[in-house]
């Protein structure tokens, strides 16, 4: 495997192509959910989240905890976002 680096592309687009068994396959991203021209809807960043959570903690607790860190404000502190019992 290489990695060719190339400046066709800004620095948020990218070209990917893979070669195996004499066939060449290309896809082409220029913009990824929660890029700053396609921002992530609450709701999609709350699935994200519970997605990544889930893997640690059942889906309940990943639910609770994506949704108390999605609606908390800036001056929340941690301690009381991961405390569940509260």
């Amino acid at each position: 495997m290489s990695v060719i680096e190339t400046h066709e592309f800004s620095r948020r687009a990218a070209r990917l192509q893979v070669d195996a068994d004499g066939a060449s396959f290309v896809t082409l991203v220029d913009r990824v959910d929660g890029d700053p021209d396609q921002p992530m809807t609450s709701e999609a960043v709350l699935n994200k989240a519970v997605g990544l959570i889930a893997a640690s903690v059942s889906s309940v607790d990943a639910s609770a905890y994506s949704r108390r860190w999605l609606e908390a404000s800036y001056d929340t502190p941690v301690r009381t976002l991961l405390d569940l019992t509260t």
